[in-house]
This record gives C-alpha cells, structure tokens and sequence, in this order.
C-alpha cells in the first residue's frame, strides 16, 4: 500500500509519487545500486485500486515490448504481498505469456485458474512466512498444491519455500537469500525446463544490525557469503545511507568503519 501512486493525470503529481514505488524489493535495490542481467519494469498501482488488475499489467507488458527490445519467451512476473496476488491473477488470465512467475507472501491467490497456469507450464515459485498473521502461508500453498493436482501436470511442478517463523516482511530474504531470480532467468517460454544450466548467484548477508553509542565512533562488521556452486573471492563494501563515515577499504568479510557521525 506504501508503494502505491497518485490517482491524479497531471503529470507533475505523478512523476512527485513515483519514488514511492521503490520503498521496497527489487526497484529499491536498483535504486541503491544493484545491476541485473535483465529488463526491469516496475508499475506502479494508483492509490484509488485495490488491487492489481490483470488488463492493467498486460497494458504495462504491450507497451514494454513494443517499445523495447524485449524476448517474448523470457517474460516475468514477480510481486509481494498485494502484488504477489496481482501475480496470481495475471498468470492466471495470461498464462501463456509468462515463463516463470514468483509471488511472494501474495495477499490472495487464484483458486480457479490453477489449472490453466498448470496447462501452460508456468514455472511456479511461492514464498511465504510459517508466521504470517496478515496473510496465512496456505493462500500461498493451497495455490500450489492446485497447480500440482491440476489434470494437466505442469512441467516443471510448482514450488513453494515457506519461511519458518517469519511474518509477512519476507520479501528481502526471498530475493536477497534464494536464487528465485536465476531461477525465473533459467526458464524459456514453453520449454517446459530450464533453458540453461544457470550459475547460481552468491549468497551474502553483511550480519546483523549493530547500536554504536557516542563517544565510540567506529565498528566491525563481519558479514556471512557462500556461494553453492562456486567459491567467494572477494568482496565490495558500499555505504547506502546515512551520516558520513570512512570504510577501511578491505576487500575481505571483515569490515572496519570509522570517523562515524551521530545520526
């Protein structure tokens, strides 16, 4: 709902909105610097819809193909919570165009189109959260236990991670901590399998959040990486936000930084 847009046409409140829509997930990440092997297009809903309209997302595609150089085998489709149901429901009215999809911790499913998506070997990743109290995991696993016991058994079957414990933010351990977006990538339009052997992207995590109290002004941080079918070499520190402050320049898992401000 954060992410949301102005209802408005005047093209000044519009462009005043959009930053909203990347409050969250993937646009966020390319907003802070992070670089993808692929197109990515975020829409963003007007605040006077409730949800996400099929038609609207395939306005969205149509005019990214036509203007773009788009392959027609590779599209697609991701979102989370509200989104993750606009998921559903697209693949579900379009499931010929898409060749993966990943909803995750989706606010609703599409119960009677699990067949279809099924028929069309969609390639199905759910996420969702064992303790979500805003959206129950099983909107996320009856949806994929659906497609399985469809007539026509899709190929690949679905899949679904749930996340034990977690609540409904779970959209940044899903793309941040799983492969789901070299997985989507390893897929083509009625393949029915993974158009290539795909390397598998490390995995890091740069540790837990740290308190520092004035007068000390500097910290360690030990960040976590692995990388399942290779090994990590190095690493590349960055500071996103925040007071200024001085990275020793280690190119290792450690990393000193000092000079911190209040703030």
């Amino acid at each position: 709902i954060k992410e949301k847009g102005t209802s408005s046409t005047d093209p000044k409140q519009v462009l005043k909105d959009l930053p909203t829509v990347a409050n969250v997930g993937l646009p966020k990440y390319v907003k802070f610097g992070q670089k993808y092997p692929f197109i990515l297009i975020s829409p963003q809903l007007k605040s006077s819809y409730g949800s996400w309209s099929p038609a609207f997302i395939m306005e969205v595609v149509n005019h990214v193909k036509k203007t773009l150089r788009i392959d027609d085998t590779r599209i697609y489709l991701t979102g989370l919570s509200l989104g993750g149901f606009g998921v559903w429901k697209t693949a579900g009215e379009y499931p010929s165009v898409f060749a993966a999809i990943a909803p995750i911790c989706a606010g609703g499913n599409a119960m009677d189109k699990a067949a279809v998506i099924a028929k069309e070997n969609v390639a199905v990743w759910g996420f969702h959260g064992s303790g979500d109290h805003i959206v129950s995991h099983t909107v996320t696993t009856n949806m994929i236990n659906a497609i399985n016991s469809a007539p026509k058994k899709p190929n690949p079957l679905a899949k679904v991670t749930i996340f034990p414990g977690m609540g409904h933010i779970i959209w940044d351990k899903a793309y941040l901590e799983t492969d789901v977006l070299q997985w989507m990538l390893s897929f083509k339009k009625g393949s029915g399998a993974p158009s290539q052997s795909a390397n598998s992207h490390p995995v890091v995590k740069a540790g837990e959040d740290k308190t520092v109290l004035l007068p000390a002004s500097s910290v360690l941080i030990e960040a976590k990486a692995s990388d399942e079918d290779g090994q990590i070499s190095d690493f590349s520190w960055t500071k996103v936000s925040g007071p200024d402050a001085t990275l020793s320049g280690t190119r290792t898992a450690h990393q000193k930084v000092e000079e911190l401000q209040e703030g």
